[in-house]
């Protein structure tokens, strides 16, 4: 699983990129995703399946980085 740069850490539900405080506008959840089970406000991304999960923030994985255009 890879860490994608989301978070709903300030208002949750929210769902904005961390780097920039941007509202995210496209997403692809797992089923029954988002579900904030014990206080998950960051998002990894399955490479198998390319869906989404909240996770907590203090779980170690690999992350993805932004490249700037």
């Amino acid at each position: 699983m890879f860490l994608i740069g989301l978070t709903d850490s300030l208002v949750e539900g929210k769902w904005v990129y961390a780097s920039s405080m941007l509202p995210v506008q496209n997403t692809d959840w797992n089923h029954g995703e988002p579900n904030n089970s014990g206080n998950e406000d960051c998002v990894d991304i399955e490479p198998s399946t390319g869906k989404w999960a909240d996770i907590p923030c203090n779980r170690r994985s690999k992350f993805i980085c932004e490249k700037p255009f």
